[in-house]
């Protein structure tokens, strides 16, 4: 069984497996509960947690790095979140890349928004981030598009590369 950990650099405890480096630095892994769901893309919220996306697994997850515990919240079947971003809010931004749409997440109430793709042509949004009117911009590997989703509005815009292979990957 191959597990997958979420790693973090501190240079005070918490309660993971510590590693220790030189200069006295140590990194504390803690092993994630959903096997086979390939986490990626930490970031962490105001009150500390650790967030990741489970694109194999579909969910959205924190890890409380002081107790060492995990809440996992479920999205769709196949959503596959490419990555997630945390506004001054503490609310969750994922892009649900095979869905296709962006996602809002309240984790104090469990309801999620979505901003569905104006186009059958953008299937796969990834790679958010915020630009500094709190809008995010994002990518479409595969569409070769670049997209933005005005957060007030709930409007997604799209511009087509010239370059129908230039494969757009982050911004």
């Amino acid at each position: 069984m191959r597990l997958f950990a979420i790693t973090i650099l501190f240079l005070a405890g918490f309660t993971g497996t510590p590693i220790s480096l030189a200069g006295g630095a140590e990194i504390y892994e803690w092993p994630v509960p959903y096997e086979h769901s390939r986490p990626r893309d930490p970031a962490v919220d105001s009150l500390g947690r650790v967030w990741f996306c489970g694109q194999a697994g579909s969910y959205l997850a924190y890890l409380e790095p002081e107790s060492g515990a995990f809440k996992r919240y479920k999205l769709a079947d196949g959503a596959s979140p490419h990555n997630l971003i945390i506004d001054r809010h503490d609310q969750i931004w994922f892009a649900a890349n095979t869905l296709p749409y962006i996602g809002r997440l309240d984790p104090k109430s469990g309801v999620i928004t979505k901003y569905p793709m104006p186009d059958a042509t953008a299937r796969d949004p990834h790679t958010l981030v915020f630009d500094p009117n709190g809008n995010i911009w994002f990518t479409a590997q595969w569409s070769n598009l670049i997209g933005r989703l005005n957060t007030d509005t709930g409007k997604v815009d799209l511009v087509s590369l010239p370059d129908s292979g230039s494969r757009p990957y982050g911004i």
